[in-house]
């Protein structure tokens, strides 16, 4: 399968203490690359807290071992680390130890590979993997309305918060009040990954960094409340969002 992304190219991180399992790696996405008119930039790193020193924002996508010999942490420990400060970047875990690798729905694993590697099997993966980069790369964000004179990109707002008549958006660029209704909200935001996670809250899915119990933990350090009878409809969006979904 072909994908065009429009001369984007994509960064691609490998996290392993083995420099042969680096090369072998960094072989297979090259050669994946050239069969599919994909490129890639590959950046390596034998040491987790190198990777973790990284701007992870400027990564795509992370190839990452479990097991570091002489280190502190494994490649679970790490994972957990960077969805602490990073939500969307793509994991595939990278190890001869499958058994630790299914533990990796903790952190969101899009997948796992076990070695040693093969051209067939890393296709399979990659293929999975560039069609949610894909998907992502061409989602767009749409300018919210709020006033004659001022707007807000969808993709900077945290969430959205209804309080009787009233709008307020919990953004990166601050908090914004206005009049209008969550359903014109959804409208504008149609298409795009925002989900309702509570009657009063409509939460932008990259934004979200953890669920616990019921409540939704969001990158400004925000817990917002799940009802039951909306977690199993978030948590179905959420994980199409991580799949590479479209929200309809």
């Amino acid at each position: 399968m072909t994908y065009h992304k429009d001369s984007m190219k994509w960064h691609i991180a490998i996290v392993d203490d083995e420099i042969e399992a680096i090369n072998s790696l960094s072989s297979l996405i090259l050669t994946y690359g050239k069969e599919n008119h994909l490129d890639f930039e590959i950046s390596s790193f034998q040491h987790p807290d190198d990777f973790l020193k990284e701007d992870l924002s400027s990564f795509d996508l992370l190839f990452l071992d479990i097991e570091f010999n002489g280190e502190k942490k494994n490649g679970m420990d790490l994972a957990k680390e960077i969805r602490a400060q990073n939500s969307s970047l793509l994991i595939i875990f990278v190890t001869n130890m499958a058994q630790f690798a299914l533990n990796g729905y903790e952190v969101d694993a899009l997948d796992f590979i076990v070695k040693p590697l093969n051209y067939y099997s890393f296709a399979m993966k990659m293929q999975k993997a560039v069609r949610v980069l894909y998907t992502r790369a061409k989602k767009d964000a749409v300018l919210i309305p709020l006033s004659h004179d001022a707007s807000l990109r969808s993709d900077r707002i945290y969430y959205v918060e209804v309080v009787n008549h009233d709008l307020y958006y919990h953004s990166l660029d601050g908090e914004f009040h206005t009049r209008d209704t969550m359903k014109h909200v959804e409208e504008l935001v149609k298409g795009l990954p925002f989900s309702r996670c509570n009657v009063c809250y409509l939460v932008n899915l990259d934004m979200v960094v953890g669920i616990e119990k019921n409540e939704v933990i969001l990158k400004n350090g925000d817990h917002l409340s799940m009802p039951r009878s909306r977690k199993k409809e978030f948590l179905d969006d959420l994980n199409r969002y991580i799949g590479g979904e479209y929200i309809s």
